[in-house]
């Protein structure tokens, strides 16, 4: 994170994850959002909040293909004309 964006400890307000997922969620439900609604639009506005940079780059990592250049973690799909692969298996 660039030092500009740091906000010194002196003057940070933490503020629990608790407390603020039920406030973000009842202001979407005051706004007419359904319960579900209103919970998943919380939860996705509060994820990076409580995410490092680290926790960040490993949730890209699991979704990327695990090819050598990648630094992906979900493994490689395949093609139909590559062919099967069957372990320990002789043809």
């Amino acid at each position: 994170m660039l030092e500009r964006f740091k906000v010194p400890e002196e003057i940070a307000v933490n503020v629990d994850y608790q407390d603020m997922h039920t406030v973000v969620t009842q202001i979407f439900k005051v706004l007419g959002s359904p319960l579900e609604d209103a919970v998943r639009c919380a939860n996705t506005l509060l994820y990076a909040d409580i995410r490092s940079v680290d926790d960040a780059k490993e949730a890209v990592a699991g979704m990327r293909a695990e090819t050598p250049n990648s630094g992906g973690l979900a493994g490689v799909s395949m093609t139909r004309d590559m062919g099967y692969v069957f372990p320990n298996v002789d043809l």
